[in-house]
């Protein structure tokens, strides 16, 4: 409805009163539906345009020698069995004022007002050519109406409002902070879901009801735009030329604006000021009128823009050629339920009324209409039309196919996907998997006649199906819905790998490296047992595994959707052994672990030294680690027991093989051997295993700088012959 824009009038005070109090939200309204869509203000200034260009070529001598029009109205009253129930008579009254009103006649008659061309009966013809009184009755809450409820009240009942001028009254009207008489919409609205006149019910019979019937043939107040411009009496103010301008909302005979001279048009009879008019389109305490100009723009407006009401034989049949009515339709090929219909054939009409599936209801009243059936079946279509001369109907059936889904008969689709745009994809190596309804007869469009079928595509392709099913129809989505696939190359398989041990510790950590042989813009999609890592979408991953295993993958993917699985690997986690014994029997020590032993001298491991018991040959500290043979690096090292003894170095094959001299020393020490042997590393620890000073020596002689060491005893570490020794000293 983007042309549309509904207008509110609000009014306070006595029903049957002249002196009413009338608050008017017009231009608030306007300006609310202006700010929700910009175009509906284009869509009026065309309205007015269109009126302007109308009445500038237009005689007003030609235009009053015009027929009087005749406009059906039907009257819907919305109530709760209250006094809002209003009663036939009193709505055939209100017409009838409503008729007095327009041609200016007793008792609403006013020496400044004129007769108006337009008469207004309730209509004796309903849409579908039945008598009728022209009222209709709803019970509905809708009676105590908000504005925002406008359109669902309206669907209550509304007969054609492109022949009928539809008037709904209610118990009250809601939503605007202020009591409400009636709102109306105008001509830009012909023919849509607004379109007709509110009043509540205790207004319909005095002016209110004429001042709504105003605007819906598209007058607008007499101060619109509270502006004095006066210019173009056809395009400013309130684009009547025979109304002075005004500002004022309730002046009776006052002068509101002293620019009624100013017009340039040449079509303003206003020579010098004068004094505001009493008006309906105005709120005075004055008697009421339209002016000639008002008449004439109703006239224009009525004949432009809602044509169909002339066309309309709501006030009953006026003789002439009987309308024929026949219909012509055509069946969409696409398995939808859709059907075009039309009127084009039908002869002598004026309405048509559609009845699509011959309940009684009718569905459309447009000349071309098209309608989706809901399942496959058989339909009886009415369709009726009325003229001047009568009416007509006349039936139709026919046989409607309506798939279930868009692309039947193909019913499973797997290894394809649609994009955001729709486009069907697939990507190469991958197997597609296509299967139907279940039918007599099969034939793909790849040659295949099976229930389902499987291949590989290597490019892109379009697959279509044609069933005959069990009652014997034929259906296909060959005509209107292919499935065309573009087939994309898959990214290159990626690999992953590790520069660190896949047998950890609890806790531990492994980084993986991703490598991808191929440049592209490649997403990355890390996978734990199977599942997505959330937020792991990086070329490295860091993971944590448990026993007995978790496996990792990295799944690639590229811009079109399609990925390549990686190799897996799997990180084996492990908790290190619990603290077992450490036992001393003299020199030697005993481990209580059954399974891996490293010995260490000093925190050093001592090569080869992996056995459950160690024999201590020479002073030092000594521990051992202990470890699962299926992960090493996870360790627990038990405590530490030293050996202080001096004399401990006498177990050594070596022990005339070496000198270290003098002890004690405050400076320094040398070491002094007649062994061959290569240049030596060696170790200074103090009692408790730590290691204080390092260096190397060779045969011969050798001196050892000790000053920095604080006093006390230090054992010197050094391998003759892959044979470990320890040497006390004392530093003083």
């Amino acid at each position: 409805m983007g042309k549309k824009i509904l207008y509110f009038l609000f009014f306070l005070g006595g029903i049957n009163s002249y002196a009413q109090q009338v608050t008017c939200g017009f231009d608030f309204q306007r300006s609310n539906q202006y700010n929700k869509e910009s175009k509906l203000k284009l869509l009026e200034q065309n309205f007015n345009s269109v009126l302007f260009s109308k009445a500038t070529q237009a005689s007003r001598q030609e235009d009053n020698a015009n027929g009087v029009i005749q406009i059906p109205v039907v009257v819907h009253v919305i109530h709760e069995n209250g006094p809002e129930n209003i009663s036939d008579s009193l709505i055939q009254a209100a017409i009838n004022q409503l008729n007095l009103r327009f041609q200016n006649a007793n008792p609403y008659y006013d020496s400044t007002g004129t007769a108006i061309n337009i008469q207004f009966c309730l209509a004796s013809i309903d849409p579908q050519g039945n008598s009728s009184t022209g009222i209709t009755r709803d019970s509905s809450a809708l009676t105590n109406l908000w504005g925002s409820d406008d359109v669902l009240m309206k669907n209550l009942n509304r007969w054609d409002p492109d022949y009928y001028f539809n008037i709904w009254t209610v118990k009250s009207i809601y939503g605007f902070n202020i009591s409400v008489a009636g709102y109306s919409s105008l001509p830009t609205n012909a023919g849509d879901s607004t379109d007709g006149v509110v009043v509540q019910y205790g207004y319909l019979n005095n002016n209110v009801l004429t001042h709504e019937s105003g605007h819906y043939l598209g007058l607008y107040h007499t101060f619109n735009s509270m502006d004095c411009a006066n210019q173009n009496c056809f395009l400013e103010g309130d684009m009547v030329c025979d109304t002075p301008p005004d500002t004022s909302m309730s002046m009776c005979m006052g002068n509101s604006c002293s620019t009624d001279a100013d017009d340039t048009t040449g079509f303003s009879p206003f020579i010098t000021d004068v004094n505001d008019l009493p008006n309906y389109m105005d709120y005075t305490s004055c008697p009421n009128s339209f002016s000639q100009g008002q008449g004439e723009r109703m006239v224009n407006s009525t004949t432009l823009f809602r044509a169909g009401l002339l066309q309309s034989a709501g006030c009953g049949f006026t003789g002439g050629a009987a309308p024929v009515a026949q219909i012509n339709y055509n069946i969409s090929p696409c398995n939808d339920g859709l059907v075009y219909f039309s009127d084009s054939m039908c002869l002598n009409y004026t309405t048509v009324n559609w009845d699509f599936d011959n309940n009684g209801v009718y569905e459309s009243f447009a000349h071309q209409p098209t309608y989706v059936f809901p399942a496959t079946g058989n339909y009886t279509i009415k369709l009726l039309v009325t003229g001047p001369g009568g009416i007509d109907s006349v039936f139709q059936t026919l046989f409607v196919q309506k798939a279930p889904s868009l692309y039947y008969p193909i019913v499973v689709t797997n290894g394809i996907f649609q994009d955001p745009d729709g486009r069907w994809k697939s990507c190469a190596n991958f197997t597609i998997n296509f299967s139907s309804a279940p039918a007599q007869s099969y034939l793909w469009s790849t040659g295949d006649t099976t229930q389902s079928i499987s291949f590989v595509p290597d490019s892109i392709f379009t697959l279509t199906l044609s069933i005959v099913d069990s009652a014997g129809l034929t259906w296909t989505n060959q005509i209107c819905h292919p499935i065309l696939v573009y087939v994309y190359p898959l990214p290159p398989e990626p690999t992953i790998y590790s520069d660190d041990s896949l047998n950890i510790c609890d806790g531990d950590l492994v980084t993986f490296h991703s490598m991808v042989n191929g440049t592209g813009n490649y997403t990355y999609n890390w996978y734990q047992n199977s599942s997505q890592v959330s937020g792991a979408h990086d070329s490295l991953f860091t993971a944590a595994g448990y026993f007995p295993g978790v496996p990792y993958q990295l799944i690639l993917g590229d811009t079109a959707g399609c990925y390549n699985y990686s190799n897996v690997l799997y990180v084996y986690s492990y908790s290190p052994p619990a603290m077992q014994s450490l036992s001393q029997n003299s020199n030697q020590l005993i481990s209580g672990w059954g399974g891996g032993n490293q010995w260490l001298q000093d925190g050093i491991p001592i090569p080869g030294e992996t056995g459950t018991t160690f024999t201590v040959v020479q002073p030092g500290c000594y521990s051992v680690e202990w470890f699962n043979s299926f992960a090493p690096a996870c360790s627990t090292l038990s405590d530490t027991i030293c050996f202080t003894i001096v004399g401990l170095e006498e177990l050594h094959n070596y022990k005339n093989a070496y000198t270290v001299f003098p002890v004690p020393s405050s400076r320094e020490i040398y070491f002094e051997t007649s062994v061959t042997m290569q240049e030596t590393q060696y170790t200074i620890t103090d009692p408790f295993g730590r290691i204080v000073r390092c260096g190397s020596f060779s045969t011969g002689k050798s001196t050892i700088d000790i000053s920095l060491l604080r006093d006390g005893i230090y054992f010197l570490h050094f391998s003759i012959n892959n044979e470990r020794i320890a040497r006390k000293f004392i530093k003083n």
